[in-house]
């Protein structure tokens, strides 16, 4: 009977640590929340931004429904919180509404309901391969001027443009660095490019992920993070 007794008890101590982890609450400092309401901020100035210049082109259509979709889906999490919270903390805030939120939902239903995008022409110049079209005057004057926007290095410069099939594909410095990032973090999986296509680079194929790779590890290259990583392992460790 004592060795039973004292067998169950090393099953319980063994397990409570388990349970009690698994129900441990998660605890922000001050710094932390003040860098995750930041973050939140520029999510929804981001959402709003693409929005804004998706419902410009009609090409676009599912990326301005999705980016509006993400905003008032942040509006229903707040409000879950809200209410989860509100009764033991009647001060409680919730990260989930940023202090632009409310402001981007008002300005995106104005926005599809009163203003009309001017696509006249502009004076015709001669266009390199990857020359993106200018910013509608009405959607630039609104992001010159609207608070929903509280981050200026954030703002576009250009319109977005749908993708043609045949294209060819090119790769901006933000997106060689989540290349290098991705396949340091998916490094020993089998398959670390469909997973940087999946989770990092959702506009690019695994495909082109590895020519990229490839492109950028010959001799001619110039120096660039993927080549540095391969050579010195300083990033990932092993090469791409």
């Amino acid at each position: 009977m004592k060795k039973s007794s004292a067998k169950q008890q090393q099953e319980v101590e063994r397990v409570k640590p388990q349970s009690e982890k698994v129900h441990q609450a998660l605890i922000l400092d001050p710094a932390q929340r003040r860098r995750l309401q930041q973050q939140m901020q520029q999510h929804v100035q981001l959402l709003t931004q693409i929005h804004l210049l998706a419902t410009s082109n009609p090409s676009l259509s599912s990326e301005a429904s999705t980016t509006k979709i993400l905003l008032k889906e942040l509006g229903t999490f707040a409000q879950s919180s809200i209410a989860l919270h509100h009764q033991f903390n009647p001060k409680f805030q919730t990260l989930f509404q940023p202090c632009n939120l409310m402001g981007a939902m008002q300005l995106i239903e104005d926005f599809n309901t009163h203003v009309s995008v001017d696509w006249s022409p502009r004076k015709t110049v001669k266009k390199t391969a990857y020359e993106f079209p200018c910013l509608p005057k009405q959607v630039a004057w609104i992001l010159a001027t609207s608070k929903v926007f509280m981050y200026p290095e954030l703002l576009p410069v250009c319109s977005l443009k749908a993708k043609n099939p045949q294209d060819k594909s090119f790769f901006t410095k933000a997106e060689d660095n989540l290349l290098a990032l991705g396949l340091k973090h998916f490094e020993g999986t089998e398959f670390p490019k469909l997973l940087i296509s999946k989770y990092l680079l959702t506009c690019k194929t695994a495909h082109q992920l590895t020519m990229r790779i490839k492109n950028l590890n010959m001799k001619r290259a110039p120096d660039n993070i993927i080549k540095v990583s391969a050579s010195f392992h300083a990033l990932l460790g092993t090469s791409p």
